[in-house]
């Protein structure tokens, strides 16, 4: 029996590599995702914690001109921070479903290689049990046709004088 080689071993070595690598670029940017979203939550937590020390400073009655403008000027400053906490959430997602569009593509071009490397594998198991057949058929009419021969050679007189 011969040995089994695929026609595109390398080409199915070289995709792998290539869905491997997919499957870190997800991985990275599923990272950069949460993130970008963790960087978000704690942005909308100084918010939130800046409207309550803004509201807790106005409540007294009585209101610092300078404080209150601080205050606002670093509302501002933070408002700034969620667009762009914003925006990188927005790219992150962007990044994992293009990431995730690259994995699949390439896990097809895998999966294909794959079907095509194991109907190869079976057409050449197929080739060699008929090859295999052949060889036990011939053997089995090689040995039948010795044993239907005599020893002392073919018997002249088996023909009656008849020619056939």
């Amino acid at each position: 029996m011969t040995r089994f080689r695929f026609r595109f071993a390398v080409v199915l070595k070289a995709r792998e590599r290539d869905r491997d690598a997919a499957r870190a670029a997800l991985a990275a940017a599923l990272r950069a995702a949460e993130d970008a979203e963790a960087t978000r939550a704690a942005v909308e937590a100084r918010i939130e914690m800046e409207r309550g020390e803004l509201g807790a400073a106005t409540r007294g009655g009585r209101v610092d001109a300078g404080d209150w403008l601080a205050r606002r000027r670093h509302a501002s400053v933070l408002n700034a921070e969620r667009r762009t906490a914003d925006a990188a959430v927005t790219d992150a997602a962007t990044k994992v479903a293009a990431a995730r569009t690259a994995l699949i593509a390439a896990d097809r071009a895998v999966a294909a290689l794959e079907t095509l490397r194991d109907r190869d594998r079976l057409a050449h198991r197929t080739g060699e049990l008929a090859a295999e057949q052949r060889a036990a058929e011939d053997l089995f009419a090689a040995t039948a046709s010795v044993a239907a021969v005599p020893a002392d050679g073919p018997d002249d007189d088996a023909t009656d004088g008849r020619s056939f």
